[in-house]
């Protein structure tokens, strides 16, 4: 129904109720069945707060004409608490369903199909009022009743299932979720089909329970299957496809799956800028997608492009002073610091600072990260100059935990590819609770001192001394970009830790060896506690390991630098990325 012609129906509407009212009086049958048609037409047009008086209106005269208890009146304030919940008036929407469920079950049997079509509504209405508990009391009685009533396959128990899903998610219930959305998507795929939308949707759904509980390759399969069902569904260029392909590049990109992730941003940003509108919102987000990945693998001068055209998309679309506009400045910068313009780069954070203090206030998020990062940069930073070969060696200790993160270098004693006082910190605290300077040479300490090894010991034969001496060097690094530390004083701790390395080892690859053989062994003892799903994937750091051994790869320090240079004379160092 065009505009117009909903208008012209509801003006005749209000024309006939008038004329009952006047004619047949307001508690006539008719009278009641033109005000019902009236409030269902605005209901149906979008125009909620003109069928809520009109529904009230209906239920009061219901309740004095027929009765409180009667069906049409249990009906009239059924579509009133529709009403409310359409209005975001969700208490008012409960209690009104609560009394509609008494009212049914008192015509019809419990489980009858009204009294269970009225629980349905009754119990999604609970979960969108922040009750999920109470919404899957309710659930698991009406699932019970329906597979009893009607089957375990019929619509109506598969549609409860789903929703039953829903409210143990909302109610982080997250193994109950994730098994019934499990039973449900074989069910609905055995039914209707693997790509049909009810058997997507689940799996959508499926996909935050799944990386709620740590299970990150199982949401990286829920992803690859939405993709594989629009594609046979919709092809590989429709923009749900497009949506959904650039879903399973994050959800690969949490599960640190780096390289495939970005094959697909690429990809997916190539697919878009020859199928969507020049000016598609969707645009910008592959964009950046692909430019923050750039950022990462520290493809600056690709990175940049991408990223003045995600700013101009923002700016066009949000304004100068919004919070993404505001970031996607501050990742631009990031782009011309990581590439070496780091003057050009802190005149832009000071710049960005001041118009997020202004438009965002002190306390938001992207303010607070910046007025952190500029606190008194160090000299390291800001004028970079090559290692030597004694210096290089001892960053190089961490070099494994280095090598598998992203934004990071091996070629300085600060770690990070550009300004990140902030994220050092938020490494340190969320690692090992490190917030100040005590904090960090207490850990450093710690480990310097025994730290896991010597609990690994009985298990492995050895202490497994890399394992610690990689993540203290690691906490010196940043806790010097954290402003924990001087330099002269990071210098000193990565000193003071060196002979008894090089005596431990006779090359970067038992080194190597006895970092993963500790990890391995750290990781299992955290089986069944509440770290479990905590630690980097055991596979990215052995993957790192490997690539950093490998003698083809330049990049690599441990290339440049041998085992033994930390017991000859220092001497300049060689360039390294």
């Amino acid at each position: 129904m065009t505009g117009d012609e909903s208008t012209g129906t509801l003006l005749e509407q209000r024309e006939e109720l008038t004329r009952a009212e006047r004619v047949l009086g307001p508690d006539h049958p008719h009278t009641l069945a033109c005000r019902d048609r009236l409030a269902s037409s605005y209901y149906d047009a979008g125009r909620f707060e003109e069928a809520l008086p009109l529904y009230e209106r209906l239920v009061a005269d219901r309740e004095r004409t027929l009765g409180p208890g009667a069906f049409d009146t249990a009906l009239a304030r059924n579509q009133l608490a529709v009403t409310h919940e359409a209005l975001g008036n969700l208490d008012e929407a409960v209690s009104l369903l609560e009394q509609v469920v008494l009212a049914i079950v008192q015509i019809y049997p419990a489980d009858g199909p009204s009294a269970l079509r009225t629980m349905g509504n009754l119990a999604v209405a609970y979960r969108r009022a922040g009750r999920p508990v109470d919404s899957a009391d309710l659930l698991e009685q009406m699932v019970t009743a329906q597979a009893h009533k009607l089957g375990p396959d019929h619509p109506d128990t598969l549609e409860s299932r789903h929703e039953l899903a829903r409210a143990y998610a909302d109610a982080d219930r997250l193994a109950d979720a994730v098994g019934q959305y499990e039973r449900l998507i074989a069910d609905r795929a055995r039914l209707l089909g693997a790509d049909h939308p009810d058997t997507v949707e689940a799996r959508a759904e499926l996909i935050p329970a799944l990386e709620d509980t740590g299970r990150a390759a199982e949401a990286v399969e829920q992803h690859r299957q939405i993709l594989a069902s629009l594609v046979r569904t919709a092809g590989s260029e429709h923009p749900d496809t497009l949506t959904a392909r650039n879903a399973l590049a994050v959800s690969l990109d949490d599960a640190e799956h780096f390289e495939e992730a970005g094959l697909l941003y690429e990809h997916n940003l190539a697919t878009a800028e020859r199928v969507l509108d020049p000016g598609d919102p969707e645009l910008i987000v592959f964009r950046r997608n692909v430019a923050v990945t750039y950022n990462a693998l520290g493809r600056f001068d690709e990175s940049a492009p991408l990223l003045e055209q995600v700013l101009a998309g923002r700016e066009r679309l949000f304004g100068p002073d919004h919070p993404d506009t505001l970031e996607s400045r501050c990742e631009l910068a990031q782009s011309h610091d990581g590439g070496g313009r780091r003057g050009e780069a802190l005149t832009e954070y000071a710049r960005i600072l001041a118009d997020c203090e202004r438009a965002l206030g002190p306390d938001h998020r992207l303010t607070r990260r910046l007025a952190a990062n500029l606190t008194d940069p160090p000299a390291a930073w800001r004028n970079p100059a090559p290692l030597t070969v004694h210096r290089l060696w001892l960053v190089s200790l961490s070099a494994i935990m280095i090598e598998r993160s992203q934004c990071t270098t091996h070629a300085s004693l600060y770690p990070y590819s550009w300004l990140n006082r902030a994220g050092a910190r938020d490494v340190l605290a969320d690692s090992w609770d490190v917030a100040s300077e005590q904090d960090l040479l207490e850990t450093l300490k710690w480990l310097a001192d025994g730290g896991h090894r010597m609990s690994l010991a009985e298990d492995l034969g050895h202490p497994p001394l890399a394992w610690d001496v990689a993540r203290y060097v690691n906490n010196v690094r940043y806790g010097f970009a954290a402003g924990f530390l001087d330099e002269a004083t990071a210098w000193r701790l990565l000193h003071g830790i060196a002979a008894q390395t090089v005596r431990f080892y006779p090359s970067w690859a038992a080194f190597a060896d006895d970092f993963l053989a500790g990890r391995a062994r750290w990781i299992e003892g955290l089986r069944g506690t509440p770290d479990e799903t905590w630690p980097t994937s055991h596979r990215r750091t052995v993957e790192a390991a490997r690539r950093l051994l490998d003698p083809a790869n330049s990049r690599s320090p441990w290339n440049a630098v041998a085992w033994s240079a930390i017991e000859h004379p220092d001497r300049p160092g060689p360039p390294v990325v």
